[in-house]
């Protein structure tokens, strides 16, 4: 059943109506949501409603974090990973629930059930319409149960990789089409557990990684997407400039050369590597994580010399796993903006050489430009 409306004011009639006497909901990382929260929170003190608040969508819970650091955030990812040492590993998956016992408990919603009033809504109900005819296809499937079958085809994929002595094979050798599914998704969906990727990645790396060990490399990308959303965690103004802590102030042009900004966001820069990237996220509303580095330095000191926001934005509108806290960390990065040290590289690439060095046969740019231009 889906119910429309602002969360405190639907659950407050459903208490009413239902009797409720414990709602149960995961714990928001990001600091934008936690007035929702709370809200929800002091409604269910006024009904004496009990509330269970879990911690699911990080590793680590930042209160906890936050307690190791004088109630601030770890200011670097090797603070935080001390801080996760002091704590401990993350807590294990919880094991899948026997619905036998419960089953027998449930109370049938058949009654309760409006096709109308509850259904789930879709574009139309939001007045969102498809800019072309790629978004009309569905190339990610939702769901835990698809999840989980390719959350075991990327632990075999590492687990090969391992087994030869290298890690992070989709850095080494970036796969660029959504054809291979990225996982990102998924855990940013919830559909995929976090802790439970983090356990069979580490426990797959244990048994078959041919070298010299450090527990913590196999699950680093999962540590940088933790550290964003510690940063975050207090910081309403992480996805800006003004006012926020985390970011050097650059003069950036935040709201000029609109046309160069259009040419930029719809793949007509000239520039086939950038254009391709481009080109794929507004089609299929995913781009792996060298084209995101590419184009949001294209973007900001690389190039055009634009605030990062304004491509955070575009970010957020299109990719399907974009969420607050790990895009603007990203974009707030790739600009230089972070002042966590090894985020913060001096030099540029060219974005003619990269896309070749990433790109030799130039497949994915054909795939994805209209015009080709003569490459050699």
């Amino acid at each position: 059943m889906c119910f429309h409306g602002e969360p405190h004011t639907v659950l407050e009639n459903l208490i009413k109506e239902w009797e409720v006497r414990v709602i149960s909901f995961e714990k928001d990382s990001e600091s934008i949501w936690r007035q929702r929260d709370n809200l929800v929170k002091e409604m269910c003190a006024r009904h004496n409603v009990q509330v269970i608040e879990c911690v699911s969508n990080t590793l680590y819970d930042p209160e906890e974090v936050f307690s190791l650091n004088n109630n601030q955030p770890p200011n670097t990812c090797e603070e935080l990973r001390k801080s996760c040492y002091k704590i401990g590993d993350p807590e294990q998956p919880v094991p899948k629930p026997d619905l036998k016992f419960i089953a027998t408990h449930l109370v049938s919603t058949d009654n309760l059930y409006d096709p109308v009033k509850h259904k789930i809504p879709d574009l139309e109900f939001f007045d969102i319409k498809p800019e072309n005819e790629k978004q009309k296809e569905c190339l990610f499937v939702g769901g835990e149960t698809k999840a989980l079958d390719l959350c075991k085809i990327r632990i075999q994929y590492e687990k090969e990789s391992f087994k030869s002595g290298k890690l992070n094979p989709n850095l080494s050798k970036p796969v660029l089409f959504t054809k291979e599914v990225s996982l990102s998704p998924y855990l940013r969906f919830g559909c995929l557990s976090v802790r439970k990727f983090y356990w069979d990645l580490k426990k797959v790396y244990v048994k078959n990684f041919n070298g010299v060990k450090n527990l913590y490399c196999p699950v680093e990308q999962l540590f940088w997407r933790e550290y964003f959303y510690q940063l975050s965690y207090k910081n309403e103004k992480f996805a800006q400039v003004d006012g926020n802590p985390m970011c050097f102030k650059i003069p950036w042009d935040y709201h000029g050369k609109q046309d160069l900004f259009l040419k930029w966001e719809t793949g007509q820069t000239g520039f086939p590597w950038i254009d391709a990237c481009m080109r794929q996220l507004l089609q299929e509303g995913w781009i792996h994580h060298v084209c995101r580095n590419s184009v949001a330095l294209f973007l900001t000191r690389g190039v055009l010399f634009m605030s990062w926001e304004r491509g955070m934005r575009t970010f957020l509108k299109y990719l399907i796993d974009a969420d607050w806290s790990v895009c603007s960390g990203n974009w707030n990065w790739i600009a230089t903006g972070d002042p966590e040290e090894v985020l913060n590289p001096t030099v540029t690439f060219c974005p003619v050489k990269y896309g070749r060095k990433i790109d030799p046969k130039a497949d994915y740019i054909k795939f994805f430009s209209f015009i080709l231009l003569k490459i050699n």
